[in-house]
């Protein structure tokens, strides 16, 4: 994206598997990057990440509650397939600007028109819901640590 719109070099990319700078690579090579400035090895890339020095950071998520409240973790329709938080809890706690991206529910078959996103078949799971099955990321808190958070579907912002 950084090079199709000019801007590269006006960015620092870091993917938390230790590559710092670069163009992060999608599909398979999702991970890596091409070109990176650096390989940090994890423990010290996180300690920076907690010491706040992302500007923003770009994340999925598995629910979100209306308190902003973020589940990347837990689902209670596949409690069985539980996983932890990972670093997301460190990657989220002192960013600057959050953006949270993924579907409107699970499940959704959906296609485009004429330039236009349509729904063919809604999905069977709610992933906006009035409160996270577990919370990895804190919205009250989040209000309170003034952090800008954008949340993205293929439907709203």
């Amino acid at each position: 994206m950084f090079l199709e719109e000019g801007h590269h070099g006006s960015e620092t990319c870091v993917i938390e598997q230790g590559a710092v700078g670069g163009i992060p690579l999608p599909g398979f090579g999702f991970g890596c990057a091409a070109n990176a400035d650096a390989c940090v090895a994890s423990p010290h890339q996180f300690s920076h990440f907690r010491a706040g020095a992302l500007d923003a950071s770009l994340l999925s998520f598995l629910e979100i509650g209306a308190d902003g409240s973020v589940n990347v973790s837990r689902l209670a329709v596949t409690a069985h397939r539980t996983t932890g938080a990972g670093e997301f809890v460190d990657i989220t706690a002192r960013a600057r600007r959050i953006v949270f991206s993924g579907t409107f529910n699970a499940g959704a078959k959906m296609s485009v028109d004429a330039g236009k996103v349509k729904t063919d078949q809604e999905g069977r799971v709610a992933r906006i819901v009035p409160m996270v099955d577990q919370t990895s990321f804190s919205g009250t808190r989040a209000v309170e640590t003034k952090q800008e958070v954008t949340c993205v579907t293929e439907r709203c912002v």
